[in-house]
């Protein structure tokens, strides 16, 4: 008969146990960056991409990488809609670091509309639209922008629209720290 109420009061205390540790699994992301996934990628070279040439815009290949320019290359679809919210930013870091594009489980013909509609702010662009490429780099979703420094190794990962204030605070300083070296 002891076991039976010992086991009906565990019982009756487990949904509070479930929910304190809901609780804590929560109150340790408080103040954690969400835009800060874990890559594997980080401080090792980016893993091979290839994708196809996306109307008559200049493209890109890995080769490209690691050739003395810190490049951004920001991943984008015209379905997104943080994609068009950051669009300011990017042209922003277009005009200060070598900035590529490249659009993600997209059909090339409504990526070439978008562009057309909102500017390409690339100087260089592939379309992936299998999306094989995005996955081979770690892509999760869209919009995501990688930093590589001058080797072609990744040094940083934003995940998420970018704002002024990451532009300004944390993704400009890694750059110039970068184009320094």
């Amino acid at each position: 008969m002891t076991n039976k109420m010992t086991r009906s009061k565990l019982y009756a205390f487990l949904p509070l146990i479930v929910f304190l540790g809901i609780v804590a699994v929560f109150v340790s992301r408080m103040g954690k960056d969400s835009s800060a996934l874990p890559s594997p990628f980080i401080n090792k070279q980016l893993p091979y991409i290839s994708g196809e040439k996306l109307g008559a815009y200049p493209t890109f290949t890995h080769q490209e990488f690691g050739k003395g320019n810190v490049i951004v290359l920001n991943v984008f679809a015209s379905w997104c809609v943080p994609c068009l919210q950051e669009h300011s930013q990017i042209k922003t870091l277009s005009e200060t670091v070598t900035t590529y594009g490249m659009a993600w489980k997209d059909t090339p013909q409504d990526s070439l509309k978008w562009l057309a509609k909102n500017g390409n702010v690339y100087h260089k662009i592939l379309s992936d639209y299998s999306g094989r490429a995005g996955i081979d780099i770690g892509v999760y979703g869209v919009p995501e922008t990688f930093i590589l420094d001058k080797k072609g190794v990744l040094i940083y990962r934003h995940t998420g629209a970018i704002t002024k204030q990451d532009l300004t605070q944390t993704i400009m300083p890694i750059i110039k720290k970068l184009q320094g070296q």
